[in-house]
């Protein structure tokens, strides 16, 4: 791992992996858009009763969902970018990202299956999140202190924010939405 991150490094400008992020976004949500509604309606009965509910989203909605938090992850690398000082909104974005990949393994072990957007979170969230942490490291915008009150800020985020962000989904493409 080493030699690829220095490899990386030494192709990469710091601004460029910032910019992955919404990209490293877009690639993984799609997966879970093609993916989810059906998954979601096969299984409904294999969700924990607390979840079945959560699940109840057309495809719809979701991408009005994914939208938001795409314009989100935008915004975070943008103020990343634009200032060392606003690091923390890219941090505690990043460090979502990274926490939701349990989820996805947690899934996996759950459905003893594929659940969507299982294989982008492993082959590009995981290892992204974990570069683009290395690459805040090496430039010391990220420290252990910094590191780790986004990990409890991102913890404490990471389901409010999905629930809030499905409900604007729903809010977004419900009839007459779009006209008032």
């Amino acid at each position: 791992m080493p030699f690829l991150f220095g490899v990386l490094d030494s192709q990469l400008s710091l601004n460029q992996v910032i910019w992955a992020f919404p990209l490293a976004f877009l690639i993984h949500d799609l997966e879970e858009i093609f993916t989810m509604e059906r998954f979601t309606h096969e299984n409904r009965e294999r969700f924990p009763k607390f979840l079945r509910n959560i699940g109840a989203i057309s495809t719809t909605q979701f991408i009005a969902g994914v939208g938001v938090l795409f314009v989100l992850t935008l915004l975070a690398a943008y103020l990343a970018t634009k200032s060392q000082h606003e690091m923390d909104v890219f941090t505690i974005a990043l460090m979502i990202f990274l926490i939701h990949v349990m989820g996805h393994v947690i899934f996996l072990i759950y459905f003893r299956r594929y659940t969507p957007g299982l294989i982008t979170a492993v082959v590009i969230v995981l290892p992204y999140s974990l570069y683009a942490f290395h690459r805040l490291f090496s430039a010391n915008l990220v420290g252990s202190e910094s590191f780790n009150i986004s990990l409890l800020v991102g913890a404490l985020l990471l389901v409010p924010l999905l629930l809030v962000v499905r409900q604007l989904g729903k809010l977004l493409t419900r009839p007459g939405a779009s006209s008032k």
